[in-house]
């Protein structure tokens, strides 16, 4: 009895590292709160917009840093404004 608990235990343990294994292969990115630092717009490389959804509970620019790192900023923030308009104006004269 006890080697059939452990082999039930055991096995649905190997399921749940595979299912999270696999659920972090395509995360949903969402923001839930703003970064209280204003990034240098040189640290700043690209930048997706987040809409309100019921997964996603606020609006917000997501940047991402030349090293890869994603920042959840406030659209109405002028630094943020600043940015975009920054990596709009480098993308067109790429």
């Amino acid at each position: 009895m006890m080697s059939k608990l452990v082999l039930a235990s055991s096995t649905l343990l190997l399921l749940l590292c595979i299912w999270v294994t696999l659920s972090q292969s395509s995360p949903v990115r969402c923001c839930t709160r703003y970064s209280s630092h204003q990034f240098p717009l040189l640290r700043l490389k690209d930048f997706t917009l987040q809409d309100t959804t019921m997964i996603c509970n606020i609006e917000a620019v997501i940047f991402t840093t030349v090293k890869n790192k994603q920042i959840c900023a406030n659209p109405e923030d002028q630094w943020v404004k600043k940015a975009i308009s920054h990596i709009q104006n480098t993308r067109k004269s790429a």
